[in-house]
């Protein structure tokens, strides 16, 4: 009886790429195309609102009606301005995953949202007390929130489930 030799290969073989790594890279790669395309699109558009306000700048200054109508025209500027700087695609993405961890036990009722100060109001409804006591934490660890708080919260006792509504407010970065 004779033992078969045994052959070592210590060179590992180059591996084939797949179609669906491919496509998953160019999927990939045309995301990141469009998105660069719409930034440079609202840099755009905001540079434009920019340069419109310059433009009406020195007309504002020929008489006191010109110069009211300045000041609307740069609050409404201002306005979409700070629009344009509003987080929202990845504020609406961490509410949106902290309420899918809550396992439906929290529904988002409503978002209030105050530019102005930077401030956030959300309204919600919760199975149980510490349901939405741990949405809130959930929302402590949402990077575009700072310091969300439990504003009130009341249990509906008329309802058969009785629900927990409750309030939450939050400060929010315009300009991360």
């Amino acid at each position: 009886m004779s033992a078969r030799p045994v052959h070592l290969d210590f060179i590992e073989q180059p591996r084939r790429r797949s179609v669906a790594g491919l496509l998953a890279s160019v999927t990939a790669l045309a995301c990141l195309l469009a998105t660069a395309y719409w930034a440079q699109s609202l840099g755009d558009e905001a540079q434009g609102l920019e340069l419109r306000l310059a433009a009406l700048q020195p007309a504002a200054t020929k008489d006191g009606a010109s110069a009211e109508r300045q000041g609307r025209v740069s609050a409404a500027l201002q306005a979409a301005i700070g629009e344009l700087n509003t987080p929202w695609s990845e504020l609406l993405g961490d509410l949106e995953a902290a309420t899918k961890d809550s396992h439906d036990d929290i529904a988002l009722l409503a978002i209030e949202p105050d530019r102005e100060h930077g401030n956030l109001r959300l309204a919600a409804e919760a199975r149980s007390l510490p349901a939405a006591l741990a949405y809130v934490q959930r929302l402590q660890h949402c990077a575009t929130l700072r310091m969300p708080v439990l504003d009130h919260h009341e249990i509906q006792v008329k309802e058969r489930e009785r629900p927990v509504r409750f309030q939450v407010t939050a400060r929010w970065s315009a300009a991360r």
